[in-house]
């Protein structure tokens, strides 16, 4: 296999995580119709239908939150395998859902799921991927999101709700099984200070030619320098969150966050619209 396919390879699991996530997002618009059927399996009220469609977001937060922790002493790998399961646990829990308390607790997983992977993986795409390549594999993100939410209207228009659900849950196990089939990123590896699997990795990932000898070697130069003992990692940290480079696309991902849960999740409302 060629560097590129490699790449594409490592890329593809976080990529149908993304699909997957959109899905998750438009699901509602096909879960709240089916159910106001007169033959559904059971019935909501309008407020379940509001929490149903909005506590995705606040679950999201959350996963946001320990995501920064997971990324750095559990690994870019594991923490993409570990947000799998909750993902995959929810639409298990959708499937076999008997009223709205075991919908929202499936929600409620699933958008933590989302959490974690909406931190894990931009830094995974970027750090599996060459330059050449890396903005091209970060614009799939998007792209991913539109597809797993025209997915999720396809199946929905097409099948019952429970049998939509699992085509869309089937996404995170397909996800799970390559992002299993896929290293550690060369950069984390060098950040523990694994360097042998960090050139083992690097090489599988970008090859050997001379370029990637040189960024290699680059790489592992840049982690040479070691944080000290606790005082000394708190300094780190504190100046490293002191820096524009790192406060303020956090302050823009938050803002984007908050303004896109306040605006309101869209749902089908009982009443046509006017």
């Amino acid at each position: 296999m060629s560097p590129f396919l490699k790449q594409l390879l490592a890329v593809s699991g976080v990529v149908l995580y993304m699909i997957g996530t959109g899905a998750n997002i438009a699901y509602p618009g096909v879960l709240l119709q089916q159910l106001r059927q007169r033959d559904a399996a059971f019935s909501l009220t309008p407020e379940h239908e509001s929490w149903i469609a909005s506590i995705l977001g606040l679950a999201l937060i959350s996963g946001i939150v320990v995501a920064p922790i997971c990324l750095q002493k559990l690994g870019r790998k594991l923490t993409n395998q570990l947000s799998t399961l909750p993902a995959m646990g929810g639409w298990a829990l959708l499937v076999a859902a008997r009223g709205p308390a075991a919908l929202l607790i499936s929600r409620s997983l699933q958008g933590f799921g989302m959490g974690l992977q909406a931190a894990a993986a931009p830094v995974s795409i970027a750090e599996y991927s060459s330059p050449k390549h890396r903005g091209a594999f970060l614009a799939t993100i998007a792209f991913s999101f539109a597809t797993g939410m025209l997915a999720a209207h396809v199946f929905g228009t097409l099948l019952y709700w429970r049998t939509a659900a699992v085509a869309c849950g089937s996404v995170y196990a397909v996800s799970l099984i390559l992002i299993s089939a896929s290293p550690e990123t060369p950069s984390y590896l060098a950040s523990i200070g694994r360097r042998e699997q960090c050139r083992k990795a690097y090489r599988w990932l970008r090859g050997r030619d001379e370029n990637s000898e040189k960024e290699l070697e680059v790489l592992l130069n840049s982690q040479r320098r070691k944080v000290g003992p606790k005082l000394a990692q708190f300094t780190f940290y504190r100046q490293m969150i002191a820096k524009p480079e790192f406060y303020k696309p956090t302050l823009i991902m938050m803002f984007m966050f908050v303004l896109f849960q306040m605006s309101g999740m869209p749902w089908c409302r009982r009443t046509p619209c006017r």
